[in-house]
């Protein structure tokens, strides 16, 4: 049984985009599959109409910034 399943999102990858569930198990992921292709999870998230992604860094910032 997988930890958390992100359902129905939008993967953005380096090979563009692509309609797939995600599964955790820990702090990894698991697997990627076919809409509606994943086993049981404790956690279910869903995600249609949005993008899931690699964490992003902000690199633009200003010295003076409080």
């Amino acid at each position: 049984m997988l930890d958390i399943a992100i359902k129905g999102g939008t993967l953005l990858t380096d090979q563009g985009q692509v309609s797939a569930d995600l599964g955790i198990e820990g702090d990894r992921i698991a697997m990627i599959a076919a809409p509606g292709a994943l086993p049981a999870a404790r956690r279910e998230i869903e995600a249609e109409g949005c993008l899931v992604m690699p964490g992003a860094i902000d690199i633009h910032f200003h010295v003076r910034a409080p």
